[in-house]
């Protein structure tokens, strides 16, 4: 008996190994459930995506086909990521009790995007650069690898500065996932400033009008943007999807 009881224990403490420690603020179990489905559609998509491209009965059968065409769309994961990232931020400066641009909160801030981001990131780009560079090896049929710049060198300096986008319009060379951590980083610069700004609205009419307004406008622009502003490529940028972060933002004010 005693050992059937530790055993079932230990099926029901088997998920709390995964569980993800919390620096601050309670687990909420439904927003890894959300990223789950996230990173289950980007995986299901690139695979879809790869079947099609690479597999000629895959291409057949894809023609015409709604359901494969749905499956190839990886971006939809990405942009419930997008969403996921504003509401936790948003949380997260909220129960800081903290005024989004005072030296503590920044400090505080970027110093732990800093530290979950930077190091696996620069690990993986210089890897892949080193990898690259010394084997002499260019992968075929990956379109997002053949496209500027043309030096490796000059790619790696571009997604170092989460830059690549902006600069050449092109997904990273080294990384082509980046795209979305690029984007990911504008929003973390803008977002003290923003939080400011939203913080500040007093009067339930009032942030009613610039919530809905605000979404209304992201969402236009997402539509309207024109790919290139003056020297700057908008494509891949906070600009094109910024309703996305929006709308986490106003989930969380909404709790």
């Amino acid at each position: 008996m005693e050992a059937r009881k530790g055993a079932w224990n230990a099926i029901n403490e088997f998920p709390e190994r995964f569980r993800r420690r919390m620096s601050g603020g309670a687990y909420r179990p439904e927003i890894d459930g959300l990223r789950f489905f996230a990173i289950a559609i980007v995986v299901v998509g690139h695979v879809a995506e790869r079947a099609v491209r690479f597999f000629p009965s895959a291409h057949a059968a894809a023609q015409n086909n709604w359901a494969a065409d749905l499956l190839q769309r990886a971006g939809l994961g990405v942009f419930l990521f997008f969403t996921i990232s504003g509401f936790i931020i948003a949380t997260q400066a909220r129960k800081s009790g903290r005024a989004p641009l005072s030296p503590a909160f920044l400090k505080s801030y970027f110093w732990r995007r800093l530290l979950r981001i930077e190091p696996p990131y620069i690990i993986l780009l210089i890897c892949t650069w080193l990898a690259l560079t010394l084997s002499g090896y260019a992968p075929e049929g990956a379109n997002h690898f053949d496209a500027e710049p043309r030096s490796l060198n000059i790619s790696l300096l571009g997604s170092i500065f989460y830059a690549h986008g902006l600069t050449w319009g092109s997904y990273p060379r080294l990384f082509p996932p980046g795209w979305s951590l690029e984007v990911e980083v504008q929003f973390y610069i803008l977002a003290p400033l923003l939080f400011w700004l939203w913080f500040r609205l007093q009067g339930a009419a009032a942030r009613v009008i610039v919530a809905i307004g605000a979404l209304a406008g992201a969402a236009l622009l997402s539509l309207e943007l024109a790919p290139k502003i003056g020297p700057v490529f908008a494509d891949k940028s906070i600009l094109r999807f910024f309703a996305f972060f929006w709308l986490g933002i106003l989930l969380a004010d909404a709790r």
